[in-house]
């Protein structure tokens, strides 16, 4: 008579599991580890940690508050987002796609990705509306106290020790930033000689630096506070370094305008590329001028290639990406997007690549059908076409459901 097998229970599985996991030595566990937080995969890093108990104690455990730096997403930008919480993200440096859910975000007012991390930045959707600064591949939320600017997103930067949200305004000429105990957000008028003009926003070296439609650089820096210094018997006043906070830091010029010879439809850009800080200048009547942004000198130096790096540029964005990581992405290529078309320069001749058209693909009901779209660049054009340009908090507004003054907490209390 052939005897019954039966299969093992969960548990004994788990025991196994758990015996063949403590075979692997801590040292290569925490090199695997390592390897994940170095190319910013932080949900392998959190599933790793998950698949056995001798594996999280090899790895470090991340904080509940999320404020360390080795678990903060750098390089992700958010391509589409939808109704349902899904989002779609992609790493310029690795070439990695994330399709993920998050339904969190359902539960409040979205105001935009950060520049350059990943980070997203939402409101509470009952008043005051407080920012709140989302992790959406560890999970964790930072609370703000200061009420999400009513005003339309051009682009969005959370920097780190403490962590802080810098926001610029479209078609202004403001720069706001609130750290997590502020009351509000803090303003700074970039550019009052030239009203709507465009500003362009990134993180490069901690510091936030902004540039303006008229090619004026500002930086982010933390005031000096006088002090008293023993020397020789005696006292001097010195300047000393103050704690970093909101209401420490400033919004200072440190170039520009430099290239005012240009025509008034011409756009500039900051973005950070393999270390380097490099100003865009987008041509209404030309092909693009790429210079490095040296902050320490603060000059600006022609840049005559881009290398492997492949530049994405839109009304109002722009990033830079390693070409290698990504098929049909051309390398020494600087890509301007819009929502009806692609057009592409080889910058070191600065001769046109024809790229073809790009429909819009929030519109056009064929391409849904048949998947559309076809290429990566096409694909990445999506990062500049996928957001409307009001925030929700403003279309809420916009649409009559109730009416908002920013910080006029009297009208609420009529309410």
């Amino acid at each position: 008579m052939a005897r019954t097998q039966h299969r093992p229970t969960n548990r004994r599985q788990r025991r196994r599991t758990a015996a063949k996991s403590a075979l692997l030595p801590y040292d290569v566990l925490r090199k695997i580890g390592e390897s994940f937080l170095e190319t910013s995969d932080l949900d392998y890093y959190y599933n790793f940690r998950a698949a056995a108990p001798h594996w999280r104690r090899a790895t470090c455990k991340p904080t509940a508050d999320g404020t360390d730096t080795r678990f903060m997403p750098r390089d992700w930008i958010l391509l589409t987002r939808d109704d349902d919480g899904f989002v779609t993200f992609v790493n310029v440096s690795t070439g990695r796609f994330l399709r993920k859910r998050l339904p969190c975000l359902r539960d409040y007012f979205f105001v935009g990705a950060a520049t350059g991390s990943g980070f997203l930045v939402v409101g509470e959707r009952a008043w005051p509306y407080q920012t709140r600064v989302i992790n959406p591949f560890t999970g964790t939320m930072v609370e703000f106290r200061a009420p999400i600017p009513l005003k339309r997103v051009d682009a969005v930067v959370v920097t780190f020790s403490p962590m802080m949200v810098f926001i610029s305004d479209e078609n202004e000429r403001y720069v706001q930033w609130a750290d997590e105990n502020s009351e509000s957000f803090r303003e700074r008028e970039i550019c009052p000689r030239w009203p709507l003009c465009c500003v362009s926003m990134t993180l490069f070296a901690g510091e936030v630096h902004v540039t303006t439609g008229h090619g004026v650089i500002a930086s982010s820096r933390t005031e000096a506070a006088a002090g008293t210094e023993e020397e020789g018997g005696g006292a001097r006043v010195v300047d000393q370094q103050q704690q970093r906070s909101a209401q420490t830091v400033r919004m200072d010029t440190i170039l520009g305008p430099t290239l005012v010879e240009g025509h008034s439809y011409d756009n500039y850009y900051l973005v950070e590329s393999e270390g380097e800080l490099l100003l865009v200048h987008g041509q209404f009547y030309a092909g693009p001028v790429v210079y490095k942004v040296d902050v320490l000198n603060k000059v600006l130096v022609p840049v005559r290639s881009i290398g492997g790096r492949a530049l994405f540029l839109s009304d109002s964005q722009c990033f830079s990406i390693d070409a290698s990581k990504f098929h049909t992405v051309e390398a020494g290529t600087i890509y301007y997007a819009s929502p009806a078309w692609l057009r592409a320069y080889d910058y070191e001749s600065l001769e046109e690549r024809d790229s073809g058209p790009v429909l819009d693909l929030a519109t056009d009901f064929t391409l849904k059908c048949c998947g559309r779209p076809f290429t990566f660049p096409e694909l990445l054009t999506s990062y500049f076409t996928a957001f409307p340009e009001l925030t929700e908090l403003e279309m809420k507004v916009y649409d009559g459901e109730y009416y908002y003054d920013y910080g006029d907490e009297a009208d609420q209390d009529d309410e």
